[in-house]
Formats: structure tokens, C-alpha cells, sequence
């Protein structure tokens, strides 16, 4: 989601597990993601979410593909 409100220049701002969307003529979207699937591998938090094929670590800023996921626990 960031990567396409990033690369249509779209302003937003995060809060918590929300993504507000700002749009034309005052009107704002909000993104929840209240309830993805939280997984804790060696004290790390993991992020996934229904038809996504990243997983994002900790919180929404930082992500890696599910192919790379295993790769990324051997380094833990």
C-alpha cells in the first residue's frame, strides 16, 4: 500500500496500525489494519496480512517478500 501511495504522490500519514489517506476537497481515507495475523519469531514481531505476499517486521515501515522470510529468521 505504501509503495502505491508513494508512487502516485498521495499524502499520508501513519498512527498506530492506520494509514490515513489525504485527499482532494478536504476528504480523508483511513487504512486500518487492526487485525492482521501477528506472528513473534526470536523476540521479532512479524506482520501478515490476508493476500499479501510481504510481511512486515515490527511495524509497517520496514517489509520483506514471504519468499525472503525464512532467509531473514537465519539472521536473526
Amino acid at each position: 500500500i505504501l509503495n502505491f501511495l508513494n508512487k502516485y504522490n498521495y499524502n499520508y500519514s501513519e498512527k498506530n496500525n492506520s494509514i490515513f489517506v489525504k485527499l482532494e476537497l478536504a476528504q480523508q481515507v483511513k487504512i486500518e489494519f487492526d487485525e492482521p495475523n501477528k506472528i513473534i519469531i526470536k523476540s521479532t514481531t512479524f506482520l501478515a496480512f490476508n493476500h499479501n505476499k510481504d510481511v512486515y517486521v515490527e511495524n509497517l515501515q520496514k517489509r520483506i517478500n514471504i519468499s525472503d522470510l525464512q532467509e531473514y529468521i537465519k539472521s536473526l
